[in-house]
This record gives C-alpha cells, sequence and structure tokens, in this order.
C-alpha cells in the first residue's frame, strides 16, 4: 500500500515537500496498541532496502517479516531520495531537516491510527510508533528522537555515535572513499563496488548483492555532515524511550559495546550484534535471527504500554 506525507512545513525548505513510503500491513490482528515500525533507509539506499526481491533467493523482505508477525511496517524514502521529493538544491537537505520531517511522518501515523484510516479494515486503535533506522537513517532516527521526540522507541542499526569506522577519519572527520557528483547539482552518488568489502561477508550470494546494489541512488550533499565524529552524540544522550543498537559483527562501529554509554537518558536499551554480518544486515545469513530479535523487541515495547 503506497502513502505519501506532506513534510512542507517540517522541511523548512520553501518548496513543496513530501515523503513516499510503502505501508505492509499487520497479517493478523494483536491485542494492545497497533504497533508501527518506521523504516528509515541508509545513504544512498531507498525503502527498498527493507523490502529487497531477488529472483532465485527468497526471504530478503525484513518489512514483510515485520508484517507476518503482526506489526504495521512503513518503509520510507528519505527526504532527497527515491520516490520522495527531490529539492532543488541537495546541500539544504541536512540532518536536521531530514530528521524534522521524520518526526512529521511519525506524528502522521499517529494520528492516522488514532482516528482509523491508517489502512483499511483497522478500526482506530492508540499505536505505538517504534523508528528503524539503518546507518545514515540510524542517526537521522537519532537525531528525530533527540529533537522531537515522536517515537515511542527507537531502534539505531549499524550507525555509531562516536564516529563511522572505514568511511571517515576519526581525528579529522574526511571522507575515506570518494564521492561521485550526480547529475543533479546538490547530489551525488558513490560506485556501489567499492562498499563491498564492508558491506557484506563471503556469505552473501552474489545475486543478492548485485540486487541490493541496483537498488542505489544519489543522495543530497547536505547529509554528508553524518560524517562528522560526534555528529549524533548530543541527541542521543536527550533520548528517553526504549533504544535498540544493532551490529554486523564486522560493521561500522569502533566498539559496538561503547555504543549504549552515549544514550545516558535512556533507562532501557538493548544492544544485538550480528554474526556473519558486515553493514548490510538485511543481506547477511543470520538476517531471519536478527529481524526475529528485533520484532520480539516491539513487541515488548508494546506490551509496555498496553501495561502502562
Amino acid at each position: 500500500m503506497e502513502m505519501r506525507f506532506d513534510v512542507s512545513a517540517a522541511a523548512g525548505l520553501g518548496e513543496p515537500c513530501h515523503i513516499a513510503g510503502t505501508l505492509f500491513p499487520p497479517a493478523a490482528a494483536r491485542d494492545g496498541p497497533l504497533a508501527i515500525a518506521l523504516l528509515v533507509p541508509g545513504g544512498g539506499y531507498t525503502r527498498r532496502y527493507y523490502d529487497l526481491h531477488v529472483a532465485g533467493h527468497d526471504g530478503y523482505s525484513a518489512a514483510r517479516r515485520l508484517a507476518d508477525r503482526g506489526i504495521a511496517a512503513v518503509a520510507i524514502d528519505s527526504l532527497g531520495t527515491g520516490g520522495s521529493s527531490i529539492p532543488e538544491d541537495g546541500r539544504r537537505v541536512t540532518l536536521d531537516v531530514q530528521a524534522a520531517t521524520l518526526a512529521e511522518v511519525a506524528h502522521q501515523l499517529r494520528h492516522a491510527a488514532r482516528e482509523g484510516v491508517l489502512m483499511p479494515g483497522v478500526a482506530a486503535r492508540e499505536p505505538v510508533v517504534i523508528g528503524i533506522g539503518h546507518s545514515l537513517g540510524g542517526c537521522t532516527i537519532t537525531l528525530q528522537q533527540g529533537d522531537h521526540a515522536a517515537c515511542d522507541a527507537v531502534a539505531v542499526l549499524g550507525f555509531s555515535c562516536r564516529y563511522i569506522r572505514t568511511a571517515v577519519d576519526p581525528k579529522t572527520g574526511e571522507r575515506l572513499r570518494p564521492r561521485i557528483p550526480a547529475e543533479r547539482d546538490g547530489y551525488n552518488r558513490s560506485d556501489p563496488s567499492s562498499h563491498r568489502d564492508r558491506f557484506y561477508t563471503a556469505s552473501v550470494p552474489r545475486a543478492v548483492i548485485e540486487a541490493e546494489e541496483s537498488t542505489r541512488v544519489a543522495m543530497p550533499d547536505g547529509v554528508a555532515e553524518v560524517l562528522i565524529p560526534g555528529r549524533s552524540a548530543p541527541a542521543a544522550g536527550r533520548i528517553e524511550v526504549p533504544v535498540l543498537l544493532g551490529f554486523g559483527e564486522f560493521d561500522v562501529s569502533p566498539d559496538p559495546h561503547a555504543e549504549p554509554g552515549f544514550y545516558r537518558s535512556s533507562r532501557d536499551i538493548s544492544l544485538l550484534i550480528l554474526p556473519d554480518a558486515a553493514h548490510c544486515h538485511n543481506s547477511a545469513s543470520g538476517r531471519a535471527g536478527f529481524w526475529h530479535r528485533i520484532g520480539d523487541w516491539i513487541d515488548m515495547v508494546a506490551a509496555g504500554h498496553a501495561t502502562a
């Protein structure tokens, strides 16, 4: 089910802006609040990261797996990418702008659930909105929650509040890998094959890697600040809701076990490390178990709201 969110006011760019998304309805009704997972992809990826289909290879859709267990999954294209608005000047699409638009999407999802208009056949229910972001999406989910607090819990996957290992020099903040100017001014892209050594382990089928790489798109220059060491740390320290941190065994954090320390205001922090996985968890050999653990955590958060 395709969705469109008007985020013009939240973006504040002086031009119409919308976020495109896909809703994966829950397969079965559940008691208690409606759990809504807002899925935000990383840099250069679209919502297809959460719903990958590869000929001859099944089971690569995180969104459908969550929906199968009764969670409403909403995968989006971040502002400046995919089917969402592509603002005239990508340099103005900063992390703070993307965070503000994510907060607006969360607010609209909450309102739609309360009014009973989120999806056909589902009556008005109080929702629990969980923001889940991978890589750059993890950064913007962190900033969203620290600055706008629009979600009831957040999962930050494959992102470090300290610095992005293998992508940036922690001392200078300089990129370690070149970017390629895109056709549109203020946007850039990278060579997908240049990331294979840090995105995938040897157990990932080549066909899956190529399928995932084919979904990559240009990204706005304004979000390059994600590489600034410690950029999201102040916002992380303000988050009070439950936090799930997830990493691959060979991921971008220089020390995954130190990451919970950045979320000092939260009293509920979980850490998952996925074996035999690099940065792209949704194509890793153990992805199904990883998604199951995330689903269990969402259920726990929802149950906590039902008894509050």
